[in-house]
């Protein structure tokens, strides 16, 4: 079968469920989520209750299991999609007509279902993987996923993975269109329409969708590395914006400049792009053997950038920002 058949059909479902932005949320609350969580969920008990073999056993585990599944965990994008969906998710509560006060509670609850429902569902997943560790360990990821649901619940598995692989992306990818048509609509101040937006984003995928997933990792993996680090800092530092607030600007800037000096590092050097004397100050950076470097660079600049914000404040005579 020719790929770009589904494809132009996963499209054609993606623009369909995007192209009313009020709608979105009620989609994939309602419809896509639960659908996919009920199929992940099966597929997990089957393997719990059916394991293909003895789990291995977490003691012999490598020294840098949690370091390199982390760095890994930056392909499903989560962080990414959370910030991204985020907006949606409070203008879709404002739309109900909910007040500030509401908004937080339904957003926090909202966050805490999130967090539990992936929970369940990477646990399970790592759970699954932990019983075949027989298997080679260059074994592509999405080869490895269909061995184990073909062992564990054979045909019917498969067509449940098939389902809830469908479901996810169709799940992200209305969320991330629907998000994207948003935010260039209000950039160009509607010159450039919602509609006309999701139109071209969900043509330039579907014909970027055609090299399929390896290929498109192969493609995303230097740019994640790059962005993921500025997201995480970002977040935190969001966090804590009550305690750090708005003067803490220098404190701000010299935190995302220590991620971005790691983070593009390990870009380039995911694409095979080497700088010696990049290279050689990046090696005096603590964790930054384990993928935590950009941790360190953050921490460290965020130090030094409140220092300065400190200095600076004290000679305006201003209160200080912490």
């Amino acid at each position: 079968m020719n790929p770009y058949i589904p494809i132009i059909g996963f499209f054609a479902l993606t623009f369909y469920f995007s192209m009313k932005q009020s709608s979105v949320i009620d989609v994939i609350g309602k419809l896509l989520t639960p659908g996919l969580l009920v199929l992940l969920i099966f597929i997990i008990i089957a393997g719990i209750a059916n394991p293909i073999s003895t789990p291995m056993d977490p003691n012999v585990a490598k020294s840098s299991a949690f370091s390199s599944c982390f760095v890994e965990g930056y392909q499903t994008m989560d962080a990414l999609a959370a910030v991204i969906f985020a907006g949606g998710i409070v203008q879709s509560i404002k739309a109900k007509g909910y007040g500030k006060s509401s908004i937080i509670k339904i957003t926090m609850m909202s966050g805490f279902i999130a967090a539990a429902g992936l929970l369940v569902v990477y646990g399970g997943l790592m759970y699954l993987g932990a019983t075949v560790s027989f298997m080679p360990q260059d074994i592509p990821r999405t080869m490895l996923l269909v061995n184990i649901v073909a062992d564990i619940a054979g045909d019917v598995g498969l067509i449940a993975l098939g389902i809830a692989v469908a479901l996810a992306c169709l799940t992200t990818a209305v969320g991330l269109t629907a998000a994207t048509g948003e935010f260039f609509s209000k950039l160009s101040k509607n010159r450039v329409t919602y509609l006309q937006v999701v139109t071209i984003s969900t043509l330039f995928s579907a014909l970027f969708a055609g090299i399929g997933v390896d290929g498109i990792i192969r493609l995303a993996v230097p740019i994640l590395v790059v962005i993921y680090p500025l997201v995480i800092v970002l977040m935190f530092m969001n966090l804590f914006s009550p305690v750090f607030n708005d003067s803490c600007r220098y404190a701000y800037m010299a935190a995302l400049a220590g991620t971005l000096l790691v983070s593009l590092y390990d870009g380039f050097s995911a694409i095979g792009v080497t700088f010696p004397l990049w290279e050689d100050i990046i090696s005096l950076i603590p964790l930054v053997a384990n993928g935590f470097g950009w941790l360190m660079a953050a921490t460290l600049g965020f130090g030094i950038g409140l220092v300065v914000d400190r200095i600076s404040l004290a000679i305006k005579g201003s209160t200080s920002c912490a």
